[in-house]
């Protein structure tokens, strides 16, 4: 799956020899598309969206961050992601947000104020700690 063009999304069942649109319900702009599996994968466009089929129907997660711009999974239920908090106009916060469920639940990790948070990565071979 690959995201282009102003919240395009596009996926290939085939290896990339055929690609179909998907529409995941959002106009924001995408910042990223992660799958943990074929099936289960996040899509951040300011809210996250989740799928559990590959991608055909996505919904909302309820987070704490307010616009997330990373997402990295260990498995379909354990992932850490990070994104921007604000509070009024003139202050940011990035924070580290970690799920052991799929998703359903978000907690804050870290939070530094006055930053953003762009990516994240999980390097292997490291400590597999659970958020």
């Amino acid at each position: 799956m690959t995201a282009k063009n102003h919240c395009r999304v596009w996926s290939s069942s085939d290896g990339g020899v055929t690609w179909r649109r998907v529409r995941p319900g959002t106009n924001d702009g995408i910042a990223a598309v992660r799958f943990a599996d074929a099936q289960h994968g996040w899509l951040l466009a300011g809210p996250a969206l989740e799928t559990r089929n590959g991608g055909k129907t996505w919904r909302a997660q309820k987070t704490v961050a307010a616009w997330w711009t990373d997402v990295v999974l260990r498995d379909r239920k354990v992932g850490w992601a990070v994104g921007s908090q604000f509070k009024g106009f003139s202050e940011e916060a990035g924070v580290i947000l970690g799920t052991r469920d799929g998703g359903r639940n978000w907690t804050r990790q870290l939070v530094i104020k006055a930053a953003s948070l762009a990516s994240v990565e999980s390097v292997p071979g490291s400590a597999q700690a659970a958020p």
